[in-house]
């Protein structure tokens, strides 16, 4: 019992090394949940010491609540079948590797590089009230680069990139269907944007 008032009186700062090495393990087991409950109860214990940094940390987790829910992250581990046929109506890719270097327009290139830069610099943007660019529409003939560009942007995010089979989807679904595809996938952006 001794121990423990000493410890106590010595402020929670001493056990800093120790709640690092726990945190690391939490986040290596790869149970996000787990983490931020424990990041919670821990920002609670820091506030008298370190108000600044527990308030950040309650910061940090109330941004990603909405990233982590359990719902999102099974979206990713689930893509659906077609009932009659049980084909994969879309296919997940991840990590994304690209096969070629695009060579772009000009006004392409920026466009791809300012969407990158948005989401690479998402926490500044929030800071001024602004959200970075949360869906793209690439229209064009056959050839032009549309899948590539897709690709290029989820392999420099780091993000996943499901490709619809098409000629599956229409032969099979309905456009409910198709809305609650689109509907995952940008779960799935959001849940890989807060890593």
């Amino acid at each position: 019992m001794a121990g423990k008032t000493a410890g106590k009186s010595q402020g929670y700062s001493s056990r800093i090394p120790e709640q690092l090495v726990h945190i690391a393990r939490i986040a290596l087991s790869g149970n996000p949940r787990d983490l931020a409950l424990y990041l919670k109860r821990l920002a609670r214990r820091l506030s008298s010491e370190f108000p600044e940094q527990a308030q950040e940390l309650e910061h940090l987790l109330t941004q990603s609540a909405l990233r982590y829910t359990p719902l999102r992250q099974a979206s990713t581990e689930t893509l659906p079948v077609d009932a009659e046929s049980r084909l994969h109506l879309a296919r997940l890719e991840h990590p994304v590797h690209l096969e070629v270097e695009p060579i772009w327009t000009d006004e392409v290139r920026r466009n791809l590089a300012q969407v990158v830069e948005e989401r690479t610099r998402e926490s500044d943007l929030q800071k001024a009230d602004l959200a970075p660019t949360r869906s793209l529409l690439f229209i064009g003939p056959p050839g032009v680069g549309k899948t590539l560009a897709a690709k290029l942007l989820a392999s420099r995010l780091r993000f996943p990139l499901v490709r619809l089979d098409l000629s599956t989807v229409m032969s099979s679904v309905s456009f409910c269907w198709m809305s609650s595809m689109l509907s995952r996938s940008d779960e799935m952006t959001s849940l890989k944007s807060a890593s």
